[in-house]
């Protein structure tokens, strides 16, 4: 299996792994997954190990968040974010405030900037280049841990699990990852938007004492 970074792990695999997480919290509620074993009934690990092998069984979960969350991120990525990336455009660049604003399959002129940039960056020596690439998989994570939860909510009213106000309570915890990814998509698009365009290759020259 070749190796995964960090960036990577971020954008397609936590996703899946906090929604499993949410959805054993509500199993649990509801006493559809167990955690305490009885002579009669092993806990819902025992049963995995006993189905796949420890090994196995981790492989498996592994294997599951991995699925789960190349799922949440591609459709966070093609629905939701656009949505929100040219809300971010119009409040952050004001000749993006025009009425083709409102057609998002057109760029407004903040994100052709934006893109411009990072297709530039790419494959490039560019001294931002990881560190934005990284920061940018911390933004989509949080987004993804907001969708992760709600979509483990869901899961469980479609399922008809009795969670009675848990349920309600992890989806209102849902709201603060989707704040962080919020705040920091800002942050993250004010320094983009500061950087120069072209392939530098040399860190700029930082001043005393930084």
């Amino acid at each position: 299996m070749p190796e995964m970074k960090l960036g990577s792990v971020l954008r397609y695999a936590l996703g899946g792994g906090v929604y499993l997480l949410a959805l054993a919290a509500l199993g649990a509620k509801a006493g559809v997954v167990t955690w305490t074993s009885t002579k009669s009934e092993p806990t819902s690990t025992e049963r995995l190990v006993s189905a796949f092998g420890t090994i196995g069984g981790a492989t498996a979960l592994f294997a599951l968040a991995l699925l789960l969350g190349t799922i949440l991120y591609t459709v966070h990525r093609a629905l939701p974010y656009p949505a929100v990336l040219r809300l971010l455009a119009v409040v952050l660049d004001k000749e993006s405030r025009t009425w083709g604003a409102f057609n998002l399959f057109v760029e407004v002129p903040f994100e052709r900037r934006l893109h411009r940039r990072q297709w530039q960056r790419r494959g490039t020596e560019h001294f931002a280049a990881e560190p934005l690439s990284e920061w940018g998989a911390q933004v989509h994570f949080l987004y993804c841990a907001g969708w992760a939860i709600l979509g483990a909510w869901w899961t469980a009213v479609r399922l008809s699990w009795k969670v009675g106000h848990c349920g309600w309570c992890l989806a209102a915890v849902a709201a603060t990852p989707f704040a962080l990814a919020l705040f920091a998509n800002v942050r993250f698009l004010c320094l983009e938007r500061g950087l120069p365009e072209g392939e530098n290759t040399e860190e700029p020259m930082r001043p005393p004492g930084s």
